[in-house]
């Protein structure tokens, strides 16, 4: 069977489809706002201490960086579980769909989750606290990359874990990112 970027393409719309509904976009704009808008005062609270290597500026940056791991990991698992629970699990395998193409799929939007959770971050950055995030330079890119990549490496454990348990697994999504 060829390779096709269609197969590809097709469970990759599907959960953009969703990511359109204002409760689903939402959801992956909430969490890092909330992370960036909590640790941003904790951090300037803190920055009125003895002075320390660990300014405001590269702590938001960090925490910003982090969320490309969880949102890499989560939104590449998260289509397999909603698949499960909606019952179209069995309507994906009966496509000739390859399981390299399938995988593909779930990294590509795990990667637009990423790609959502960091750009929201650095705009909170600067409107509510006035940091530029690429003032560090341009290894902030690398760095992002590299966070996506073991992201991605958590995304497909978990992948696994749910294509062996099925369903009950759902907490192993939100959990293994952050262990």
């Amino acid at each position: 069977m060829n390779f096709s970027f269609r197969r590809i393409a097709a469970p990759v719309m599907r959960h953009v489809f969703i990511l359109k509904n204002p409760f689903e976009f939402l959801s992956a704009v909430y969490w890092i706002l909330l992370d960036v808008t909590l640790f941003g005062f904790l951090s300037q609270a803190a920055n009125q201490g003895p002075a320390s290597f660990l300014t405001p500026h590269v702590l938001l940056i960090c925490i910003v960086l982090w969320f490309s791991v969880a949102r890499g990991a989560i939104g590449s698992s998260i289509p397999l579980y909603r698949d499960l629970t909606d019952f179209n699990f069995i309507s994906t395998i009966a496509t000739p769909i390859t399981t390299l193409e399938w995988m593909i799929a779930q990294l590509i939007i795990g990667t637009i989750q990423a790609a959502i959770g960091v750009s929201t971050g650095f705009i909170g950055i600067k409107l509510l606290f006035g940091y530029n995030p690429l003032a560090i330079g341009w290894i902030v890119v690398p760095a992002t990359l590299s966070l996506l990549l073991f992201g991605w490496i958590i995304g497909m454990i978990t992948l696994s874990i749910l294509v062996w348990a099925g369903k009950k697994a759902q907490p192993y999504i939100f959990m293994f990112p952050w262990l």
